[in-house]
């Protein structure tokens, strides 16, 4: 498989802070943290850093508040940058090596609509395994069954989910653009910056969805299928999201994410 065109986008609000404080311009805040690459101060610059050797990358720096709107200008400009084929998404305190990040990306390239990189909640379940920010489908039990995928880089198991995180996401242009053209309703032409509210946040049963679930319920109900990656290591915010994560979930017979995922779910 050749190498390939990243579009890669990095939400780093507090790199704006940090501008204003220090009276100084993000994007040359941000050049500065592109050349510290694994010395960076964010997390996700480190992993835009691992991102870098891969292939070609065209960066989409965002340091807005409105996340949701954040994320969805990302997809609209991804599809405007006809020569890249995958869409990476890091949120500023998500981390993951170049192994990790090209197998995904490979899933990505070979098929799969979008690949999540597991993350760790702030919180603990309540039978004391880690609260991981994605959900499974059914009960939200980790599935008995799952695809082993093998590229270049080794193998690993990816499993369908029902939502998950998108601080670390892979996803294709077919995916993205069969959602666009799934939803004309969400098409914003009179905004700033032309764009489709992909990531709107909704209300289902009585209970407010965040944006990352509101994506993936809407792909799931344009026929796509989300998959989280196994077989890989993480960071959020420092805390570490091992290898055995998924079979310590399937041993305890725990449910990964909330029922109703809460609003920045």
């Amino acid at each position: 498989m050749s190498s390939p065109h990243l579009f890669v986008s990095l939400f780093c609000y507090p790199l704006s802070k940090e501008a204003q404080a220090k009276g100084t311009d993000e994007q040359r805040l941000a050049r500065l943290q592109v050349e510290l690459g694994l010395k960076a101060k964010w997390p996700g610059f480190r992993t835009l850093y691992h991102a870098r050797t891969l292939g070609e990358v065209n960066l989409h720096l965002d340091c807005s508040t409105l996340i949701a709107k954040a994320r969805s200008a990302a997809a609209s400009a991804f599809l405007a940058d006809r020569a890249a084929d995958v869409w990476l998404s890091i949120d500023d305190d998500a981390e993951a090596d170049g192994r990790t990040l090209q197998i995904a990306i490979e899933a990505c390239r070979a098929g799969s609509h979008f690949v999540v990189l597991p993350q760790v909640n702030g919180y603990a379940e309540a039978n004391g395994t880690r609260s991981i920010n994605v959900r499974f489908l059914d009960d939200g039990r980790p599935p008995e069954d799952v695809e082993v995928f093998r590229c270049s880089r080794g193998d690993t198991r990816l499993a369908e989910i029902a939502f998950g995180g998108c601080s670390l996401m892979v996803a294709s242009r077919e995916a993205i653009d069969w959602m666009v053209g799934a939803y004309p309703e969400l098409a914003c032409p009179k905004s700033e910056r032309p764009l489709h509210a992909l990531f709107l946040e909704t209300v289902r049963d009585g209970a407010w969805i965040g944006e990352d679930a509101s994506f993936f319920y809407r792909a799931r109900e344009a026929g796509l299928v989300p998959k989280v990656m196994i077989d890989c290591e993480t960071k959020h915010a420092g805390m570490l999201l091992p290898y055995s994560w998924f079979d310590e979930q399937r041993k305890a017979g725990s449910s990964s994410g909330d029922a109703a995922p809460p609003a920045d779910a």
